[in-house]
């Protein structure tokens, strides 16, 4: 018998007795026999492109498929017996991936790993690792391991060249908003002084008045991405006390004032007649209902009403603030809170511009309070409400 032949009867034997652990009968699989199993397991392996093994109870490889000796240029058993498994493993997943072993083994149970694996060409390669307990048939005793390791260093890869440009647009926009809040400080100053000069003549001091609006608007939106990149990475300082929920929306509706009263816009508030307390940071909560409000000013008519309505439910705290605008399908509301989202009423431009930050530095916000945000609507043309939930103090 040439060693070819021997191989072969050798794996096909490793096969039959992973095959048996699992129970397979001559009448589980269409009335075929035992040894046509064997040999259906041995085809199938041989053909996979994943790595396909065996082991015994003492972690020595007894079969591996064609896909084994291609990656290692060895049978995995040749390897097993020369005790070379450490120099295929990388160092860096050397401990981890061998105690994650040592546990399944200790507790007779499935495991999976990620590891890199030196290929037989020199480049380590990731492959991940998806291993079964199997049983003899005398005693029921623990046999050893199945498994299974498709590479995987493609998908790998991928996944870390998205996280550095995930990383890198993070430095982008944090730099961004650096250099840009530079020049707009002594701008803002300038303006501030030439609104104060009595020699203007009307048609300067109009400019200005312009210039002032337009560089406070630039300013919230580079706020705006500072504070979102803040919330994406954490790094939001908060001062929490126990707060009045009331004072919290008045505060907000007197900074948005301006803002509606140019519109023409009203307001109408409703709060309950016993105060209702929760735990914030109440600047941070002021610029959570300011955006709100603003936001649905921005996607309503001029002379519409923005109702404001505060309650207790149980141990939450509610605020929904209604508008009368353009409202959204229920696609929309799904994705309404996301980072650079925009959302256009009745096929027309985006209603009031920005950067799509607003509600997503809302949503963060509240969310690091312990609370959470929705959005409602009947659909397009019938108004919108977001809804705030906070833990009462």
């Amino acid at each position: 018998m040439n060693d070819e032949v021997k191989l072969k009867t050798a794996e096909a034997k490793a096969a039959g007795t992973v095959l048996a652990g699992f129970n397979a009968t001559p009448s589980s699989l269409s009335g075929a026999t035992s040894f046509e199993h064997e040999r259906w397991f041995w085809l199938m392996a041989q053909v996979s492109p994943v790595l396909i093994w065996v082991t015994d109870k003492s972690g020595h490889i007894v079969y591996g498929n064609h896909a084994c000796r291609d990656f290692f240029g060895s049978t995995p058993t040749q390897i097993s017996e020369r005790d070379e498994w450490q120099a295929y493993i990388h160092p860096d997943d050397y401990g981890a991936y061998v105690d994650a072993y040592r546990e399944a083994v200790k507790h007779n149970k499935s495991f999976v790993a990620e590891v890199r694996l030196k290929h037989l060409n020199g480049q380590w390669r990731y492959l991940a690792t998806y291993a079964a307990p199997y049983y003899n048939t005398i005693d029921g005793g623990f046999a050893g391991f199945v498994g299974s390791s498709p590479d995987v260093t493609e998908r790998v890869e991928l996944d870390q060249h998205l996280i550095e440009a995930d990383h890198a647009k993070d430095r982008f926009i944090a730099m961004l908003g650096h250099e840009l809040r530079n020049p707009l400080a002594p701008i803002i100053t300038a303006v501030s002084i030439l609104k104060k000069s009595t020699a203007l003549p009307d048609p300067q001091r109009k400019a200005v008045e312009i210039i002032g609006r337009q560089v406070n608007h630039l300013a919230r939106l580079v706020d705006d991405l500072v504070d979102v990149q803040r919330i994406i990475n954490n790094k939001v300082a908060m001062r929490m006390e126990r707060l009045p929920i009331g004072e919290v929306i008045s505060a907000a509706i007197e900074s948005s004032q301006p803002n509606l009263e140019k519109r023409g816009q009203c307001f109408a508030v409703e709060l309950p007649q016993d105060e209702v307390y929760v735990r914030g940071d109440s600047l941070r909560l002021c610029q959570v209902f300011t955006n709100l409000i603003n936001n649905a000013a921005k996607f309503s008519p001029n002379g519409t009403c923005i109702t404001v309505v505060g309650a207790a439910v149980g141990e939450i705290a509610k605020v929904t603030v209604r508008d009368e605008g353009i409202g959204m399908e229920s696609d929309e509301l799904s994705r309404i809170f996301g980072v650079f989202v925009q959302i256009s009423g009745s096929g027309e431009p985006h209603a009031g511009g920005g950067l799509g930050l607003g509600l997503a530095v809302a949503k963060g916000l509240v969310e690091l309070h312990g609370g959470s945000i929705e959005a409602r609507s009947a659909g397009k043309g019938k108004g919108s409400e977001l809804i705030v939930s906070l833990p009462r103090a």
